[in-house]
Order: C-alpha cells, then structure tokens, then sequence
C-alpha cells in the first residue's frame, strides 16, 4: 500500500507542453500531438460516415415528403388564390404529362375559346426541365394539330 502511495507521489514533466503530470494520470502528451491507433481511426471514420449518413437519410425524407405535397398541390393548384384561369374549365393531365393543366377557356359559359397548357412550379426558382420546354416551344411556335383516332371495333369481336 506505501508503494501504491509513492507512485501517486511521482511527477513527470512533458517534454513538448512542459505540462506537470502525476505519472498515475496517464500519458503526458497533448491531445493535438496525439497519433489514434489504426483501431481508433477505423472507429473515428465509422462515426463521421454514421452521422454523414444520418443526415443524408433525413435530407431524403424531407426531399421525398416535398415532392409529395407538391404534386397534391398541382392537382388542387386551380383552387388556390392567384390561379390565372378560371378553375372550373382546368383539367389536371399531370403525371407523366409534359404540363399539369390545360385550360378549356370558358369552357364552362358554353362556348370554348381557346386553350392553355398550365406547368404548375412550387416556388418562384422553380424552372422547367428539358422535356417542359421542348413542349413549350411547340406550343409557342403553332405546331399542333387536332386529330382524331377511330377504334376499329370490328377486330375486337365487340360487334356481332
């Protein structure tokens, strides 16, 4: 037990800090000078990739949960102050669609008058994608058409 009391008594001094430490507190060097074993680096890199990880993951779940509402929002969009249309001559043909709503222009006062491709963004930096302004340019430049496409019923054996 005396030896366990002079061991505590003893005082070594660093010889890059110039730091007092009892040799029973361990070792003396600075924790800037300090190399961590291969074991410690390992474990180190592992908890910087969990956290990275952990805020990709949340990064995702917020994006996804964005997305989400806004394409319930682009259905419900003709409801929603500042519309430019009147809402009842919109039909939602988003989805897959290049545009979200074409507008029957008074569609709903009995004569139809002209339509209109509505793109619904969420936000004011919202910009159309590729695909959005090849279509837009067509629209812009005239080159569309009505057609129409006659079912052959004969060759589905619903007539008799």
């Amino acid at each position: 037990m005396e030896l366990l009391d002079a061991i505590n008594e003893i005082y070594i001094t660093c010889p890059d800090c110039e730091k007092v430490f009892r040799v029973n507190e361990g070792n003396p060097r600075t924790a800037e000078q300090y190399e961590p074993t291969f074991m410690e680096e390992q474990e180190l890199l592992l908890a910087n990739l969990s956290e990275e990880w952990s805020k990709n993951v949340e990064k995702a779940r917020v994006h996804q949960r964005t997305i989400g509402v806004a394409r319930a929002l682009e259905q419900i969009s003709p409801l929603l102050p500042g519309y430019p249309r009147d809402f009842r001559d919109a039909r939602f043909i988003g989805g897959l669609a290049p545009c979200d709503i074409l507008s029957l222009d008074g569609y709903t006062a009995g004569k139809t008058e002209s339509l209109t491709f509505i793109e619904i963004k969420a936000g004011k930096t919202a910009r159309l994608n590729k695909t959005e302004r090849e279509f837009k340019a067509v629209i812009d430049g005239g080159e569309m058409s009505y057609e129409i496409f006659h079912i052959p019923l004969d060759r589905f054996a619903l007539t008799q």
